[in-house]
């Protein structure tokens, strides 16, 4: 706890310094994959600190592809999926997927972030869709056709974005031509997911 408390004490004291900041996410993403220790860091104030410095240095790619691949392994944890959402960590991570549209890297790692935040979760949902991150999904995975990393995890986001409620929002965006893409480039990764989205639109005009 005296690490954590040190990282966030140091995002907190220097917000625009970007290489502490990009430093501290990185740091804490590492913690983030230890389970027990998700709960821990959401309650700790990072989560502010991460999206506050998201938004202050938005020009920095490293500094938001550290700062969405943390609050994407903080996601997987429930609270932390309503905490985030609660400091407009969606929108921050919408606004880096639209100023870095050609770093493959934020782009994969935002869209794994929005996954988890989409997964049972509706108000998050509703949330992303609001802030156009099924927009943002649609042109990174449009942006980088042959980046296995960003077409599994477009399809992951896409997949956990699909309700009854964004199914139409997400036909008039025409996302239909791009799963079909990813699932014949990548069948692998992204076959299952891609297949259940393109059957749930199909049958929306059945």
């Amino acid at each position: 706890a005296g690490g954590l408390d040190t990282l966030v004490s140091v995002m907190k004291t220097h917000p625009q310094n970007a290489v502490i900041q990009e430093t501290s996410c990185w740091a804490i993403s590492n913690l983030a994959v230890v389970k027990k220790l998700k709960p821990i860091i959401g309650e700790s104030g990072a989560v502010q600190h991460i999206v506050d410095a998201m938004w202050e240095l938005e020009q920095s790619s490293g500094m938001q592809e550290w700062g969405c691949r943390a609050l994407w392994s903080l996601s997987v944890d429930s609270q932390n999926k309503v905490l985030i959402g609660q400091c407009f960590g969606i929108d921050a991570i919408v606004n880096a997927m639209t100023i870095h549209v050609e770093n493959k890297g934020v782009q994969e790692k935002a869209c794994g972030a929005l996954s988890n935040l989409a997964a049972n979760n509706e108000q998050n949902k509703i949330a992303i869709v609001e802030a156009e991150g099924i927009d943002a999904v649609k042109r990174a995975m449009e942006g980088h056709p042959s980046v296995e990393g960003v077409q599994e995890k477009g399809c992951l986001a896409m997949r956990k974005l699909t309700t009854e409620s964004t199914l139409p929002f997400m036909s008039c965006l025409d996302i239909k031509p791009i799963l079909e893409h990813a699932r014949r480039t990548f069948p692998k990764k992204c076959a299952d997911r891609a297949g259940y989205v393109i059957d749930k639109l199909d049958a929306l005009y059945e």
